[in-house]
């Protein structure tokens, strides 16, 4: 019997050691994920309660923390259902960077603050592929456009860049087949690329339905005409979309002004007195008539693979790779008022070529050739115009 009550003893007090422990755990389990006062979704990551990489204001649920530029789910604006990085220049105070469209539909407000901190910019490819983007307000606090911002939103019908916005990134409205209308304020006085002398290229070529393109008034340096953006000061025309007209007193025709153009044919007025490089880089023209007055077209139709026909006889020097890669080109007219060809003119052109010449065969010997001027041509014939 003794024996027997020993056990039971043993036992009971093993159930009560297993028990304690128990309820032990779960108080310590009850103590660490219990809900914090100021929390009441009980701190889930990535629902918003948490500031991961936050800004310092306790206000919004954050705390001081790594400022590393990673995104997180809880970067995402409830009420614009943008997502937002912050950003923070060396010296400078720190600013939040729009960084994709989040879970944002439809007509979009870039806000002015996010968190209580200033919007300043819309980061590289922000909006990149974003078809159920069809419309944005750009609040005046946003200085900077990223490269690529709205490429291939192509539901995308109308944008206004507003007063405040001093810089803008290259093929930003790339492939946008629905752009209609596109408005740029008064801050935006410079379209060099930051890391070269080029002008930036945004794409308009590819914009195919687009029918309004506007300046302000107030802007110092660009203007409008038959939707071709103009510098004020050297009626430099330096950006053309798919349905521009190149207007009467236009002196020049800038960098990649026309690359990748689709028309077969674009009339240059006679008031334009030189092309800049690249300014029809992968266009689709077929012929090219200039005045007498363009004396300069460095290299503006390299890479023009459908031009066939050219008359430059206002032109006294063809540079080197002045029709690189015209692999089309089969007849070019020039006049006596040319003096020099470059070498490598026609690199990669594979084509056979006719040149009519304006003027004698004497002339045409005299004038100063590279010995490699015509490397890259299947072969050449020359013709003269004495008359």
């Amino acid at each position: 019997m003794n024996r027997e009550n020993g056990k039971k003893r043993v036992l009971l007090s093993m159930l009560i050691i297993i028990l304690v422990f128990c309820l032990t755990a779960i108080i310590i389990i009850g103590i660490i994920y219990a809900p914090k006062k100021d929390d009441p979704s009980g701190g889930i990551p990535g629902d918003g309660s948490e500031d991961v990489g936050g800004n310092g204001d306790d206000s919004n649920g954050g705390s001081d923390g790594d400022h590393s530029g990673d995104t997180v789910d809880d970067d995402i604006d409830p009420v614009s259902g943008l997502k937002f990085m912050i950003t923070q220049e060396s010296g400078r105070e720190e600013t939040y960077m729009v960084h994709s469209i989040g879970t944002a539909t439809g007509n979009v407000t870039v806000p002015e603050t996010f968190r209580g901190i200033p919007v300043t910019s819309i980061g590289n490819s922000a909006f990149k592929d974003c078809p159920q983007l069809t419309g944005i307000t750009i609040a005046n606090s946003v200085t900077v456009l990223g490269h690529s911002v709205f490429e291939n939103c192509v539901n995308l019908t109308a944008v206004e860049l507003p007063d405040s916005i001093t810089a803008a990134g290259n093929f930003l409205f790339e492939g946008c087949t629905g752009l209609t209308s596109l408005k740029i304020g008064s801050g935006l006085t410079s379209l060099t690329d930051s890391q070269s002398v080029e002008c930036v290229r945004w794409g308009l070529q590819t914009c195919i339905n687009l029918t309004e393109f506007t300046v302000s008034e107030q802007n110092t340096a660009y203007r409008t005409e038959n939707l071709c953006l103009i510098e004020k000061n050297t009626n430099k025309l330096v950006m053309s979309c798919a349905r521009s007209v190149i207007p009467y007193g236009v002196i020049k025709i800038g960098r990649y002004a026309f690359d990748r153009c689709q028309s077969e044919n674009v009339n240059i007025p006679v008031t334009v007195e030189k092309l800049e490089d690249y300014a029809f880089y992968e266009s689709k023209i077929t012929e090219m008539r200039l005045s007498d007055n363009v004396t300069s077209i460095g290299t503006a139709f390299s890479y023009c693979k459908f031009l066939q026909t050219v008359e430059i006889c206002g032109v006294t020097e063809i540079e080197s790779d002045a029709f690189s890669n015209c692999t089309s080109l089969t007849f070019i007219i020039v006049s006596q008022n040319l003096a020099k060809i470059n070498r490598y003119a026609f690199s990669n052109s594979q084509a056979s070529l006719l040149v009519l010449f304006r003027g004698t065969q004497s002339q045409w010997d005299t004038l100063q050739k590279d010995e490699s001027w015509d490397e890259g041509l299947a072969n050449i014939t020359i013709e003269y115009d004495e008359s």
